[in-house]
């Protein structure tokens, strides 16, 4: 029966180290798309401003062709 028990308790270890090692990678991944979506956020934000500058730009070039 000692060699059942021990048998389950190993088991359950593994069973633990894995999901704790699981957990570590979920969080690392997590860590990496919370980082891919800042930067992400940021250069979309630069492409409007971009394009604001582009549009004034233009706006102002066609006032002085006109």
């Amino acid at each position: 029966m000692e060699t059942v028990r021990l048998s389950v308790l190993l088991t359950e270890i593994s069973r633990s180290g894995h999901l704790n090692a699981k957990h570590r990678e979920l969080l690392e991944l997590q860590a990496k798309a919370q980082a891919r979506l800042a930067k992400s956020r940021a250069r979309f934000a630069q492409g409007l401003e971009d394009a604001r500058e582009v549009r004034n730009d233009l706006e102002w070039t066609q006032k002085k062709v006109t």
